[in-house]
């Protein structure tokens, strides 16, 4: 009886931090972003992007610059990263509505410090899914499993 009683506590422990599977080790491009009500849609296709994973367990994410943390998985569909500010691989970009564009990104995640605790949803959309991820404060940015179009 004590051996069913630690199977199940550990099927319930495991399963309470289970991440969705779409979110872990795909491409999600940005689309725009939602920061204090203001939509902002992404301004030229640079194929922004972020990566959730789970060995270890990291977010890459940049638009002209790239960010790298750790990431501490919360519930079935919430995260948190660290406090202190992420390792930044600074990019070439000299067009300043990218590099505006980045810094809003970035702000997302972070602000002096992390702007925890975050929450996802992903909505199936036929063909492509759409990752919605809301800080702390309600600012928002909004994804894409394909890379947006130059039209």
């Amino acid at each position: 009886m004590k051996n069913f009683i630690n199977v199940l506590l550990l099927i319930f422990v495991t399963q309470g931090y289970a991440q969705d599977p779409q979110l872990i080790d795909n491409n999600w491009y940005i689309q725009s972003l939602v920061i204090d009500g203001v939509n902002i849609p992404e301004p030229l296709p640079q194929g922004g992007t972020s990566n959730f994973n789970t060995d270890p367990n990291s977010i890459q994410f940049g638009y002209c610059d790239a960010y790298e943390t750790m990431i501490s998985y919360t519930g079935d569909d919430g995260f948190e990263l660290p406090v202190d500010s992420p390792l930044i691989l600074l990019g070439f970009c000299t067009n300043q509505i990218i590099i505006n564009f980045g810094f809003a990104f970035q702000s997302i995640y972070y602000e002096n410090e992390a702007l925890n605790p975050f929450t996802y949803t992903i909505t199936d959309n036929g063909d492509t899914k759409t990752l919605l991820v809301t800080n702390g404060i309600g600012n928002q940015a909004i994804y894409g499993s394909e890379p947006t179009m130059d039209i």
